[in-house]
Formats: C-alpha cells, sequence, structure tokens
C-alpha cells in the first residue's frame, strides 16, 4: 500500500504546477467578474482606447501574471509539503475553491 501512495505521490508532483494553475484559474473565474467590474467602472468615463488599453491590461498581463507567478510560488509551497499529505492538501485546495465557488454563486 505504501508504494501506492509514493507512487501518487510522484506522479502528483510532476505535475504540481498544472495542478496549481488548475486552482487558480478556478478562482480566477470566480473573482474575474468583479475585476471586470471594478476596472469597467474606473475606466467607464475614459476613452475608448483607454478603456481598450486597461481591458488588454487586465486579462493579458495581471491575470497572466497572477496565474503564472502566483502557480510558481504556490507550487514551490506544495513542494514543501511532505509526500504523505500532498494528496489530502490538493484535495483540500480543490474543495476551497468549490466553497468559493458555491459562496459566490458560481455553482
Amino acid at each position: 500500500m505504501q508504494d501506492f501512495w509514493n507512487n501518487i505521490n510522484n506522479w502528483l508532483q510532476e505535475y504540481i504546477l498544472t495542478i496549481t494553475i488548475a486552482q487558480i484559474t478556478g478562482l480566477l473565474v470566480i473573482y474575474g467578474d468583479l475585476l471586470s467590474r471594478k476596472v469597467s467602472k474606473a475606466l467607464r468615463k475614459q476613452s475608448f482606447f483607454l478603456r481598450l488599453g486597461g481591458f488588454i491590461g487586465i486579462n493579458a498581463f495581471l491575470i497572466g501574471f497572477l496565474t503564472i507567478f502566483i502557480a510558481k510560488i504556490i507550487s514551490l509551497l506544495y513542494l514543501r509539503i511532505p509526500q504523505n499529505y500532498l494528496l489530502l492538501v490538493l484535495l483540500t485546495g480543490f474543495v476551497t475553491v468549490g466553497i468559493i465557488a458555491e459562496r459566490h454563486k458560481h455553482i
């Protein structure tokens, strides 16, 4: 049984960045609408080009930065977790994202 858990944890460690990106993407889906509304409200009275630039900046740079940079940091933290607990911590992370989605009426 120990070999089975070791194989699962080794497999999880290989894909930890992908798993982390999935968790962060879930959070961005939940909070992306709020972020978009805040930016839209702030830029509402600006010219079309400034609004377009703000939209591109938020989507391309801020969300891209959050997804990649934060995912790398969190995945490094995940890799510091003892192997015996990695699966439990990852599942807890997905359940937490699910609970947040439920509270924001995305499920």
